[in-house]
Parts: structure tokens; sequence; C-alpha cells
């Protein structure tokens, strides 16, 4: 199943490509198994692997053995940003990291410096204790952007924030705050409009 979502004004040929489907591939006497062998549209899509993804590479292409990335670091940055809960802009004052078998622990404090998506409890200048672990299923075992102090950082979260407690950070959601990043993370945010029906499953877009 894929469900597409389009504006009403959409461009025609735009709205003729997003509503054609190769039905034919379906009495194949080898059928389709893809998305995109039925569904056209769909073909950039295919952004990470996974269950329903994964195309297998051509017979010519050689194959070479890499560290898998964690299923968050392959999904789009605007679909980051269409999916997250908050965005947070901040800038790192301390941070220490823990290394432990299997993980490492990374604590620091950030100050907020505004809001680009969702509420938050705290006020822009408020120091925030964050805390984010690498995962062990995946290689090198380290934390993919740190939060180096004097630097500036956008926080992507999944769920509000308790203030009671220290702001849990997802693997690769936190992303340097450069033009380039916020620029694709508010093309994703704009896609945020009405027509878009609330999604109790749109975390699953951004996996632990």
């Amino acid at each position: 199943m894929a469900n597409v979502t389009f504006t009403p004004d959409t461009p025609d040929p735009e709205m003729r490509r997003l509503t054609t489907f190769n039905l034919n591939c379906i009495t194949r006497l080898r059928p389709c198994r893809y998305l995109e062998d039925i569904y056209p549209a769909a073909e950039n899509w295919h952004l990470y692997d996974g269950t329903l993804g994964g195309r297998p590479s051509p017979p010519n292409q050689a194959h070479t053995e890499h560290p898998p990335l964690p299923l968050a670091c392959r999904v789009p940055l605007f679909a980051r940003g269409r999916e997250a809960s908050q965005i947070l802009s901040v800038t790192a004052l301390s941070e220490s990291q823990e290394r432990q078998p299997g993980e490492v622990i990374e604590k620091a404090s950030v100050r907020l410096n505004g809001v680009l998506k969702g509420e938050t409890e705290y006020k822009p200048g408020e120091l925030i204790a964050v805390t984010s672990r690498s995962d062990s299923r995946y290689s090198p075992n380290e934390i993919e952007t740190p939060l180096s102090p004097g630097r500036q950082f956008l926080l992507l979260t999944v769920y509000r924030e308790d203030k009671s407690h220290p702001l849990e950070l997802e693997r690769c959601l936190v992303l340097s705050d450069t033009p380039e990043i916020r620029n694709q993370l508010e093309a994703g945010v704009a896609q945020n409009d009405s027509l878009r029906y609330a999604d109790t499953r749109s975390s699953y877009f951004i996996p632990d």
C-alpha cells in the first residue's frame, strides 16, 4: 500500500504521473514484486533498505561489504523534517562520552535558541540536558554527530520531551545547523499541510 498526498495546485502532468499505475505487470509470467513495478512514481522513493525496500543490485554491480548505516541515517532529510514532532535549534555548551560494552553514551547540555517545528516547554535561552546512545548493531560504534561545545545543532524528536528527564536523542537525528540542512528540513515541514491526515505510525519512518 502507498499513500500519496498532493495539493489542489499540483500541475496536471504531475497529477497524471502520481496517478499512473502499471497494472499489466500483475499478469506477466514473472509478476511484479516491488512497489515501483506497479507504481512507477515510487521509483525515487526507494531511498533506503528494509522489509519493503532494497531492490537487488544489478548482476554486473560489484558488491562490497560495508557496515550498515542505521535506518534513520538513510532516511532523506526532508522526510525526517516532515515526520519529526519537534525541531529544536540549540547551541551545545558541554559534552562528555562514556564508553561501555557495546555502546557509547553521550551526555550534553545545550541552550535552546529557537523552535523550527512543534512546541516545547523550554523557553529560548533555557538549558536542556540531553542524552544519546550509539547502537551496537552498527559499526563503527560511535556517536555520529557529537554535540561539540560552541557549535549549533538541530535536534529532531519524535516524542515531546519531559522536562523532569533528560531529552533522549535518537540516533542520526542530531544535525549540524547549516543553511543547506535547514532548507531540506523546512521542505519536509512544508509537507505537513492540512491535507495530510494524522498518522499514528509516522514515527515508524524515524526508527530507533
